[in-house]
């Protein structure tokens, strides 16, 4: 692990961000950000570049008249994959749109995300720090903190993200929020569901958020869905489904409900 350092962006405040090369790390780098533990952490998880925009635009209401609101009112760190893009940059804006004061951490593999210049010279090609995607991907500027971990795939993050919310929860409550999704999604519900976090899924916001719902609902028979929720049961994980048509209150009552 490396000592934090500051990551400046155009229009905004720095953040804050560090390397780590393993989960065990993760203990010694909240410390080190100086990141505040034993509060309620939301994590969220969900579509990024595929997410299109009439999905950009419905989610965008509820993330600043929902999310963001319950955030704040329970003092939460709010976790996701920091880029910009999908649910992360909804995150970042809504979050900056209501200067709002909780912590937004994103956790990325190192190799895939774009440092600016003024950081990434002379950090070398090693230990995390290396930029070997050909186009590599912005990081969200309104997040505070970011934990760039190792890995060379979306997804290689994962565990790292579910593992950081236990780590920062210390035994507070923990929910995680399901916004549409590909791939990667599926993994980052499955990481979150095997360390008990209780699993928001928001349906009506499309790919892998319906075919939980959907499958939850009986409608369908989606396999990975079916596996997640066996998971579910066994590891004694709360699953319920919110709709987006149901409006921003019904969210906001489900997280609370978990919060409290």
């Amino acid at each position: 692990m490396q000592i934090p350092f500051a990551v400046p962006f155009p229009e905004d405040s720095p953040a804050t961000a560090i390397y780590i090369e393993q989960i065990g790390e993760l203990s010694d780098a909240i410390a080190q950000l100086g990141l505040p533990t034993q509060r309620p952490v939301l994590v969220i998880i969900g579509g990024a570049k595929f997410l299109a925009a009439a999905e950009f635009d419905r989610l965008r209401v509820l993330f600043q008249e929902s999310i963001v609101p319950i955030a704040e009112q329970w003092n939460a760190v709010v976790l996701d994959g920091g880029t910009q893009s999908g649910v992360m940059q909804l995150m970042g804006e809504s979050r900056r749109d209501r200067s709002a004061q909780f912590p937004l951490v994103g956790v990325a593999p190192a190799a895939l995300v774009q440092l600016p210049a003024s950081v990434s010279a002379g950090r070398g090609q090693g230990s995390g720090s290396g930029m070997t995607q050909k186009d590599p991907v912005q990081l969200e500027p309104h997040h505070t903190h970011f934990i760039l971990v190792p890995g060379t795939a979306w997804g290689d993050e994962s565990a790292t993200l579910a593992h950081l919310a236990q780590a920062i929860a210390q035994g507070a409550p923990i929910v995680t929020l399901l916004c549409n999704g590909g791939e990667v999604t599926w993994q980052d519900a499955w990481e979150n569901v095997k360390q008990r976090h209780p699993l928001i899924v928001l349906a009506g916001t499309g790919r892998a958020a319906d075919d939980i719902a959907n499958t939850l609902r009986g409608l369908i028979q989606n396999e990975r869905a079916l596996a997640l929720l066996n998971l579910s049961q066994v590891q004694r994980s709360c699953l319920q489904v919110v709709d987006l048509e149901a409006g921003p209150l019904a969210l906001t009552q489900a997280i609370a409900t978990i919060f409290s």
